[in-house]
Order: structure tokens, then sequence, then C-alpha cells
């Protein structure tokens, strides 16, 4: 049974008067996202962070995988926590940049472990209880580890055992019948294996939703996703990209905390839901990482193996390419690559000796900490967004079935066809091929907007050379192949514009 928390978003700032007495402004107690019971179902389950001050004490939790996220910082005159790291940055915090987290985050495009762009603020760690009473923050861990035995279950075993907790879990984080709910359908398995879930569970969507790809990416999505419905006889509808990429991607900036480089496609989907009025929404988020095996590598396992870190990270962390010669001498020395590899190295230490690595790792850094960001920093401004992948039996399930299960990356497709054999068979596309030119008019507008930022802004203090984005972005407007390629391309570039433009604002962000 689904329990909805009253929450979606939330701050508390708490703060010593020099008299000594204690303001508090925001929500002295706090319940977000949604816990959910139910057969076979532990206490526990969901994606919920809670707060409670009680005039003396602050408490903050959250769930064992901490996709919900909830920021903190010891602040001038007293502390906060929010779900926004901005709000606690319009609070006093420090604005000072965490250069190896950022050093870190230039390079992959998101941060890694509890970090954030800000020395002052911290990401409350997953399945973690903080308190703080006029003092020094006290963080304690609640999760249990992760477990380092590896599973006895052969491949044909669990593929059966994941359809059948597949089912029950969905089963019991259903919401009440006179709830409204969509689900978004892409063309991989994730959101199908949910839709069929639901389906099989006689509690059809109200809706089912796919966006349209932006370009250069063809609409893979779209179209399979109109033949699964199609043939279901369920509603669908096709949210089309808006006009206005730049406006998207400070929308996304802002929402996301500056921690995420991608998901500006989606900030139309979050508008959508916003206007619809859905009691709940399905996100797939980490299904493939632990049942398709998308990050399984030989090379990274034999070098998690060797302990061989350094080598690990600067692999994961690849060529620098344009960033050497994007950043102003000043913060490339910063943000220098060294930096980056040993704070990423360690990072990578804390999983080295799991049955299989990768899996946990991307799990905690880019799933939690980039992918999440859409359903748990965008999407669910008035919408409670479900993510049974994030169930404990599904993780525990899979969390440490030998490497070799995921080879070929058949085992989620075996799981969805094999429990499912009544619902339509149709293909499976991960990764789109193809290019799709972006309109002109789209190019033009993005370059024209990204340029003026560059130059409004104070050249002197800015991480970025105008001297090498300038001239890019004039030939964006006249090479539409290059322009098509642009914001994807200079993502990291403008977060941190944007960053730069919204600290240096007199009236804060």
């Amino acid at each position: 049974m689904l329990h909805p928390n009253s929450d979606r978003q939330a701050t508390l700032i708490v703060s010593r008067q020099p008299s000594g007495s204690i303001t508090v402004t925001g929500k002295s107690l706090a319940s977000l996202g949604y816990h959910y019971s139910g057969s076979g179902v532990s206490d526990g389950e969901g994606v919920w962070a809670e707060w409670n001050w009680d005039g003396r004490k602050l408490t903050v939790r959250n769930d064992r995988f901490g996709f919900l996220p909830v920021y903190y910082a010891q602040l001038p005159s007293g502390f906060g926590v929010s779900t926004s790291a901005l709000e606690l940055i319009r609070a006093g915090a420090s604005t000072d940049l965490d250069d190896a987290a950022v050093a870190v985050f230039v390079r992959l495009g998101y941060y890694i472990g509890n970090d954030t762009p800000f020395k002052a603020v911290g990401l409350l760690p997953a399945g973690s209880e903080l308190t703080w009473s006029d003092g020094t923050p006290s963080i304690r861990t609640l999760a249990p580890p992760i477990s380092e035995t590896v599973s006895t279950l052969s491949r044909e075993q669990a593929v059966h055992e994941y359809g059948v907790r597949f089912q029950e879990v969905v089963e019991a984080m259903v919401p009440a019948a006179s709830e409204r709910m969509c689900v978004p359908l892409s063309a991989g398995r994730d959101s199908r294996h949910i839709l069929y879930a639901l389906v099989r569970a006689g509690r059809n969507p109200s809706m089912v939703v796919t966006a349209r790809s932006a370009p250069p990416r063809p609409s893979t999505d779209a179209q399979i996703a109109a033949k699964i419905t199609a043939a279901l006889k369920l509603p669908h509808t096709i949210i089309e990209q808006s006009e206005d990429r730049f406006a998207d991607e400070m929308q996304k900036d802002l929402l996301t905390s500056f921690c995420a480089d991608e998901h500006a496609q989606m900030v139309p989907v979050a508008r959508w839901l916003d206007d619809q009025k859905f009691a709940a929404s399905w996100d797939g988020i980490a299904g493939d990482i632990f049942s398709c095996g998308v990050y399984n590598d030989n090379k990274m396992l034999d070098q998690f193996r060797k302990r061989e870190l350094a080598e690990l990270s600067g692999w994961l962390l690849a060529d620098d390419g344009y960033l050497t010669t994007s950043l102003t001498p000043t913060y490339r020395e910063r943000w220098n690559r060294d930096l980056a590899v040993t704070r990423l190295s360690r990072e990578l230490d804390q999983y080295a000796d799991l049955p299989n690595p990768a899996a946990p790792f991307f799990f905690y850094n880019r799933v939690r900490r980039e992918l999440a960001l859409c359903p748990y920093g965008m999407l669910n401004q008035q919408t409670q967004i479900l993510a049974p992948y994030l169930s404990h039996a599904i993780f525990d399930l899979l969390i440490n079935l030998p490497f070799d299960y995921f080879r070929g990356r058949l085992f989620h497709s075996e799981a969805i066809d094999q429990f499912y054999p009544e619902l339509p068979q149709v293909e499976y596309v991960s990764t789109s091929t193809g290019f799709v030119p972006e309109k002109r008019s789209k190019i033009w507008r993005f370059a024209k907007s990204m340029s003026l930022m560059a130059i409004q802004g104070n050249a002197s203090q800015s991480c970025i050379r105008r001297g090498f984005l300038l001239p890019r972005l004039a030939k964006a407007m006249v090479n539409r192949e290059f322009g098509t390629e642009v914001p994807a391309l200079f993502s990291r570039i403008l977060v941190m514009l944007h960053l730069e433009e919204s600290l240096a604002l007199s009236s804060g962000i």
C-alpha cells in the first residue's frame, strides 16, 4: 500500500540571534516523498526524507538509497536544511566553491559522493540520520552495508525471481484507485516493465506519456511507445520539446541546484505534469544499472580488482577535450585533472571489494547524483514520483549477481518477455542511432542567449574564456550540424556560467 507524504519541497533555517533567542524560518516538521508497505515488502521502503526541529534539536533522516536530495549547511548564525542547495546559499551559507568537487563535475557532468558545488553545503548521505543542536552536525549511517557475498542463484533462477519480485513491488506501490496516475514510456526496458506490471495488476494508467527526443537524437522513444500503447489501447501523449532550449537549461539548473549537466529536455514534461495534476507518475530510474548491465566493462572490473584506481579514474574522466582550452588559466589550475583523479579515486575505493563494483559505484554516483535529479528535483514539483527499481527486494536480488549474467544486456529483456508473454513483444531500443538536425531558429536563439550571458558576465572573474566560447557559438549559427550539437557539447560550460551569474547577483539567487 502506498503512503504518500505531504511535502514536495521544503526548507528549514534555524538561527540564533545576538540576544540568544532562536528564530525558525520554514518547516520545522517535514515529510517528503513516499513510503509503501505490502506483501514481501520491508519497512522503510520508498523514496523519502524527513526532519523534525523540536525546539532544541534537529533530526534529519532519509531512506536507504537517498535519491531524494536533502542538503544541509552550517550557517553564520545557525543551521539550515533544504531540498534546494540554493536556499541555503540564500540563507547565508558560503558561496566558496569546492574545487575538487567541481574538477570532477566539469569532466563527468555530475558530482560524486555527497559533494555539491559549494564547500559549505553537503548532501545528506544515503540511509543516514543527521542531528544538530547549536553546534557541529553529527551524521550516522542507518543503511545496511552492501553485501560482499556473490549470489548463488543460477542465471535462469535470477531472471525468474526478478520477474516475480518486480510484479509484487509494483502492486504494493499502486496508488488508490481514485487517484490519477501516468506512466512515462520510452523505447527501453525500464519503463515498459513498469507499464506491463501495472497492466497485469489490472491498474491501467490514466495516461502514458513520452517526451519527444531533443535533436540530434531521433524520436525512437515516441515511435516505439506509440506501437505499445496502440496494442494495449491505452491513451498516449507525446510531449514536444519547447522552442527555447536555453530557458529550459536555466530552469533545469535551478531545480537541480547546479548539480547536473543533463535533463533540460525533460523540463517540458515537468511543466506538463504540473498542469495535469496527476497524483502520481512512475519512473524507471536505476533499472538499467542492475538488470541490463549498462556500465559493465571488463577493463573496469579488472582495474577495480587490481585497485588501479588512479588509472580507472583517468579512464572514466576520459580526455579533457575542449576543457583545457575553454577554462581560463586560473580555473584550469584550480580544477586541474590531478585533483579530479584524486577525488574520484577516493570514491571508487569504497566499491572495489564488492562482487560487481561498477554497478553500485554508478548507482550511488551517476544515478543518485545526476539521474535522480530529474524525477526528484524537476518532475516532483506537484506529482509524487514512484520508483519501483529502488525497492530493497530488487536491489538485494540484483546487486550481488555475477558480472557474467549481464553480458549481452539480455537479462532484463528476458525477465520482461518471460513474465509477460501475453503483452506486446516489441523490440527494445536502448540507444537511438542517427542524426536529426535542430531547427535553425532554435539554434540561433540558444547561441544568442548563451553569447549574451557570456558577454554580460565579468570576464576577469569568469572561469570560461570568451575567446573560446564566442567564436564557437558564432559557428553554431552558420553550421546547422554543429549548432545542433552545441547544447549538449557545451552543457557543463553553461552550468558554470549560469552558476557564476547567479552568485554574482547582489540580490542572491
